[in-house]
């Protein structure tokens, strides 16, 4: 019996306490690294599946990739949003059987556009603020298997786009650093963008706080804090190696844009992005704090189809907790 499965069968007209062991660290590990103490204070319902949640009605459209929509209120906005664009959106994700994977409750969150899987990315940018609507996702376009989170085939997305997040417009100059740009001995490429007004660089010792965002040479991004709304805060040694470089060149207040290597970056490591990466980094603040262990977060991968609450880890589609501090592993 799974920690789940224990709270479900615990009665609440006992409120009853009880401990509950289970092995969260793995196989063959010993149950006392994961023992609970649990008290059952309130029982909340939560959403009603929707009656069409096992297949799209013959009044959605569909389109030629298998992705089915149907509009529930029809919106007060003009734009659709773009890849590089968040949306701060409600939701719930219900399998086909009518379990509902994951919500936003009754707190609305900010997602990227793209990064998740491709349903997603297409559903969302067919709206405008305020609309509502229903996505039957197929499970060609939906989440992918991860060890940790197989993928739960097709999905129904039941969504309303509050507001749309400018993301940040894709550097031109991605195949190569400019000729402007200043080129270290070890191949990091660097140019500033917005001068500083800091007089201070960061250690390795310190905590930084930026906004970044990175692509791909084909013109990809692959991560941004803009998409989840919000700064990034790490210990500057505890990234990528021309992460690390690059920091160090930094004061407040300064943009950067960064040419990294791949000897640099992931070294060809499946799991994270390929070849050379491009970045911008705006570096808000320093901090003398210990760095925390918090950068890499992992990006898209874990347990929660849509991320999860805040603090609770990577999920599958990031953001509040889902998404923490950028995919870079530590070298």
């Amino acid at each position: 019996m799974g920690l789940l499965e224990t709270l479900f069968d615990v009665g609440l007209d006992a409120l009853a306490k009880r401990q509950v062991g289970e092995h969260l660290t793995g196989p063959g590990q010993d149950e006392a690294q994961a023992r609970f103490d649990v008290e059952l204070l309130e029982d909340t319902p939560g959403p009603k599946a929707p009656d069409d949640v096992a297949a799209a009605p013959a009044d959605a459209v569909k389109a030629k990739d298998g992705l089915a929509s149907k509009v529930t209120l029809a919106g007060t906005g003009k734009v659709h949003p773009q890849p590089n664009d968040a949306v701060k959106v409600s939701f719930s994700v219900w399998s086909t059987d009518g379990r509902l994977l994951e919500e936003s409750k009754d707190k609305p969150m900010v997602r990227p556009v793209s990064g998740f899987f491709e349903g997603w990315a297409e559903g969302i940018g067919l709206m405008v603020v305020g609309e509502k609507r229903t996505l039957w996702i197929p499970a060609a376009l939906g989440l992918k298997a991860r060890p940790e989170a197989p993928s739960p085939g097709d999905v129904t997305i039941q969504v309303e786009l509050i507001d749309i997040v400018p993301g940040p417009k894709t550097p031109v100059d991605l195949k190569a650093p400019p000729k402007d740009a200043i080129v270290e001995k070890d191949g990091l490429a660097t140019k500033v963008l917005t001068k500083g007004t800091g007089t201070v660089h960061p250690t390795k010792t310190n905590n930084v706080t930026v906004q970044y965002a990175g692509w791909t040479t084909d013109g990809k991004m692959f991560d941004s804090s803009y998409s989840r709304g919000e700064p990034a805060t790490f210990g500057v040694s505890g990234v990528i190696p021309g992460w690390t470089e690059a920091l160090q060149l930094m004061v407040a207040g300064e943009k950067r844009r960064l040419w990294i290597p791949e000897a640099l970056a992931y070294k060809g490591k499946p799991n994270g992005p390929q070849g050379m990466l491009i970045f911008e980094v705006e570096l808000i603040s320093i901090s003398d704090a210990p760095p925390r262990p918090q950068f890499p977060g992992g990006g898209m991968g874990g347990a929660h189809p849509m991320g999860g609450p805040p603090g609770a880890g990577p999920g599958r589609m990031g953001g509040g907790g889902g998404m923490q501090p950028p995919p870079m592993p530590p070298h």
